[in-house]
């Protein structure tokens, strides 16, 4: 078994510097999941003011989506070429 790097270092100006790719899969995405939910209630906190019509909200769909399917094809396929 190789030792790996400690996850915890200083840089060479004495900052904290913490790498997260050291930790397991799990422990990242619950980070990724917390902080998500953290700024998801921030957002519903802090904007619950006006509400958003459907009408203010369509334009953005097409956008939304796409970008959505860019995200995945790219994953699909940073997977299969890292299979070959």
């Amino acid at each position: 078994m190789t030792p790996r790097k400690p996850i915890h270092t200083r840089d060479k100006d004495g900052r904290h510097r913490i790498d997260l790719r050291q930790l397991p899969p799990f422990p990242r995405y619950a980070i990724a999941v917390a902080v998500v939910i953290f700024v998801f209630g921030l957002v519903v906190r802090v904007g619950g003011g006006d509400r958003v019509s459907s009408e203010d909200v369509a334009p953005f769909i097409p956008w939304v989506g796409g970008g959505v399917i860019l995200i995945v094809a790219v994953a699909v396929v940073l997977i299969l070429k890292d299979r070959r």
